[in-house]
C-alpha cells in the first residue's frame, strides 16, 4: 500500500512579497547589467579558457558568514567608491587558484587546502585578474577594485555598510571541466541604478503571439470616496454630462456607445485613443492619452479623524465597456486608421473600476 504524505512546506525558506520583488529586480539586473556571455568572451580573450557561469539563486542575507576559503574583491561600478556602493565578488579558493594558474600559464595544483586562508599573493593576483576581466568585458564602464581579502570579512563589512539589506547571487562556475562556486553580493539600491532596458515596438513585436488585452474605457470621472463606499446593488451611478467630442450613447434602450474611447491596461495610466466604428469594432486614432489615477484635487487637511478626512478624498472612476485583445505582434504593427475587431459587442458587460480596482459590474 502506498503512503502519501504532505509536502513539508514548513521546511522551505520563507520569502516575503517585497523580497520576491527584490529578487526579480536583481535577476533582471543580472540579465541586462552583468551580461554573462560578455564575461565568458572576455575570459577567453584573456587566455582563461572556457568559463561558464550559471545563476543558481538569489537570496537576501542579514547575517555575517563564518570564515571560509573564498576570496573577496570589492568592485566599484559607479562613482561611489564606498563599500556600500560596490559589488562584492567572492570566488571559491580552488576556483581562484585555477584561474590564476591558467592566466600565469602554470600547471594546475593537484591539492588545494581549504582549511587555510588564501595567501596574499593569490588574493592580489585574483584582484588584478578580476579588474582586467571587468575592464575588458565592460569597456564603457569605469570599474575599479576598491578592496580585496578574505570573502567572509569583506561580506561582513558590506552587510554593515548596507544597513543589513544585502542580496547574494550564487553562481555555479564551470572551468576546465570542474565545477566551482562564486558569489556576488550587493545592496539592493545598487541593482536598481542600472537603467531599464529600452522599450519599443521591436521589443513588443518580439513577444510574438502573446495575447495582450487592453480595457475599453468609455468614461472617466472623479468621485468622492464616500459616494463609492455607499454604492449598493441596484444603485445607479451618475456619470455627469457627456462632453462634446467625447463618448456618447445612441438612442434606444440598448447600450450602444459611440464616439471616442480609450484602450488602457486595467491599472495603467497611459492609453491609446480610438473611436467606435461599430458594435464590435474600433478605429485606432494613432495617439496616446493620459489616464492617470492621480489627476485629482489635493486631499483636504487632516481633521484628526481618519474616516472624516478620507470621506471626501477624490478617487478616479472608470467605466469600462469591453476589452480589446490582440497578439503582441499585431499591437506593434497597429497604425492610425486601422480597425480593431472585438470578440464581444461593446456594452455587453460594464465594469466600474476605482483607482485601478474593479468594484462592480453591471449595465
Amino acid at each position: 500500500m502506498t503512503t502519501v504524505s504532505a509536502f513539508p512546506f514548513a521546511q522551505l525558506d520563507s520569502v516575503t512579497a517585497s523580497e520576491a520583488r527584490a529578487e526579480r529586480a536583481i535577476r533582471a539586473w543580472v540579465a541586462r547589467a552583468l551580461d554573462l556571455q560578455r564575461l565568458r568572451g572576455a575570459a577567453a580573450e584573456l587566455g582563461l579558457g572556457d568559463v561558464e557561469l550559471l545563476l543558481r539563486r538569489v537570496r537576501k542575507t542579514s547575517r555575517p558568514r563564518g570564515a571560509d576559503d573564498f576570496i573577496g574583491i570589492a568592485i566599484a561600478t559607479t562613482d561611489d567608491a564606498t563599500l556600500a556602493g560596490s559589488m562584492l565578488l567572492e570566488l571559491e579558493g580552488a576556483l581562484a587558484a585555477s584561474l590564476a594558474r591558467r592566466a600565469l600559464k602554470r600547471p594546475p595544483a593537484k591539492v588545494f587546502d581549504t582549511s587555510r586562508a588564501p595567501p596574499p599573493e593569490l588574493v592580489g593576483a585574483v584582484a588584478a585578474l578580476a579588474h582586467s576581466l571587468g575592464r575588458r568585458a565592460y569597456a564603457e564602464r569605469r570599474l575599479r577594485v576598491t578592496a580585496a581579502g578574505p570573502g567572509a570579512g569583506l561580506f561582513g563589512d558590506l552587510l554593515r555598510a548596507a544597513g543589513g539589506e544585502v542580496y547574494t547571487l550564487s553562481f555555479a562556475v564551470v572551468h576546465e571541466h570542474e565545477a566551482f562556486e562564486a558569489r556576488v553580493s550587493l545592496a539592493r539600491p545598487l541593482a536598481e541604478m542600472s537603467p531599464e532596458p529600452p522599450w519599443g515596438k521591436h521589443v513588443l513585436a518580439s513577444l510574438g503571439a502573446t495575447p495582450l488585452p487592453l480595457r475599453i474605457v468609455w468614461w472617466t470621472v472623479v468621485a468622492r470616496a464616500r459616494d463609492i463606499a455607499e454604492l449598493c446593488a441596484g444603485d445607479a451611478f451618475m456619470l455627469g454630462a457627456l462632453g462634446e467630442g467625447g463618448p456618447a450613447l445612441a438612442g434606444g434602450a440598448e447600450l450602444r456607445p459611440h464616439g471616442r474611447v480609450e484602450l488602457v491596461a486595467p491599472r495603467g495610466e497611459v492609453g491609446l485613443l480610438a473611436h467606435v466604428s461599430g458594435p464590435e469594432s474600433l478605429v485606432f486614432d494613432g495617439a496616446l492619452t493620459s489616464a492617470s489615477w492621480s489627476e485629482v484635487a489635493a486631499m483636504k487637511e487632516d481633521t484628526g479623524k481618519t474616516d472624516v478626512a478620507l470621506a471626501d478624498a477624490p478617487v478616479v472612476v472608470r467605466v469600462e465597456i469591453g476589452a480589446a485583445e490582440m497578439p503582441a505582434r499585431e499591437w506593434a504593427s497597429l497604425g492610425k486608421g486601422d480597425v480593431i475587431s472585438l470578440r464581444k459587442r461593446l456594452g455587453e458587460a460594464v465594469t466600474l473600476r476605482v483607482s485601478g480596482v474593479e468594484v462592480a459590474r453591471g449595465e
